[in-house]
């Protein structure tokens, strides 16, 4: 048996992609809400989009972004803005070019039935676990034995895999060389009239010189990121509601194989540039490669 380990739209599109495969969600109250992702418009992702066809509409649409250099905001960005922001975010000032793509303005995207940036990733990833919700193991998986390739669940069930798919961090299962520093992630009220007129023009902000770097509109909330953790009740006059912890990667290591383990996804890969439309590409990799283990 083939399994699929994670809770991520990455661990989805896989489950989905590849039918052979069991998934284990390893959080099963998992709420995305932080993550303000979207489903960049690529070849891969406009494909993959029309295998719903007769479960939604989907377009290409756009977002703007907008940079704030110290207080002044501008649809363009300097070369000192784009050394300042790799410096506050990554801890250097030469980064791969993949990671400036987030800087291209407008952001293509797709949107489904309508919906905004996050609300169109939010709802294919509804969709895929209905659809994949007859795949996952039910039990939680406490243990993996690479040595007997086995798996070790609270029922104290064991099962042997053939093939395993890892979508989480990889620090939770190898000692890696993963060079990271703690991200926060702030979700604020609209009580700043600015960013209630920002809103209606934008849906990022990109900022040096600011307590944050990003910040995101989205669902009526902002939900700005940092590398600082932030000990007022406000940021710029917008209540603090609540907060979320993740990883900043700073150098990508670009795994995609160790001891035997299929690693897919931006945490697993330990890769800045992966993402939804990569995830597709590397499922379509792995049903050609390992044509002959039926995944």
């Amino acid at each position: 048996m083939n399994y699929i380990i994670g809770h991520s739209m990455d661990a989805l599109v896989s489950a989905f992609l590849l039918p052979h495969t069991t998934l284990i969600h390893t959080d099963k109250y998992y709420d995305p809400h932080f993550e303000n992702d979207f489903i960049p418009s690529s070849a891969a992702t406009n494909y993959f989009m029309t295998l719903f066809t007769g479960f939604f509409e989907w377009k290409v649409n756009e977002f703007n972004i907008c940079f704030n250099d110290r207080g002044n905001l501008s649809r363009t960005f300097t070369d000192n803005f784009r050394r300042i922001y790799c410096l506050s975010t990554r801890g250097k000032t030469t980064v791969e070019s993949s990671y400036m793509y987030q800087f291209e303005n407008p952001q293509p995207y797709i949107s489904i039935n309508d919906l905004g940036p996050n609300e169109s990733y939010n709802f294919l990833r509804k969709t895929l676990l209905s659809l994949v919700e007859n795949k996952i193991y039910k039990n939680e998986l406490l243990e993996i034995d690479l040595l007997s390739k086995s798996l070790l669940f609270d029922n104290e069930e064991t099962v042997n895999y053939n093939k395993l798919i890892w979508t989480d961090n990889i620090n939770e299962i190898f000692e890696t060389d993963t060079k990271d520093k703690v991200k926060y992630i702030y979700e604020c009220d609209f009580t700043s009239e600015n960013d209630i007129s920002l809103e209606t023009m934008f849906y990022k902000v990109f900022a040096i010189g600011k307590p944050y770097t990003c910040k995101t509109y989205n669902g009526g909330k902002i939900y700005y990121e940092t590398t600082k953790r932030i000990y007022d009740n406000n940021i710029e006059g917008n209540k603090i509601v609540g907060y979320s912890q993740t990883v900043q990667i700073l150098d990508n290591l670009r795994l995609t194989q160790k001891e035997g383990i299929e690693l897919i996804g931006k945490s697993a890969e330990w890769n800045l540039a992966a993402g939804i439309d990569s995830t597709i590409i590397r499922c379509g990799e792995i049903v050609e490669y390992f044509a002959e283990e039926n995944f």
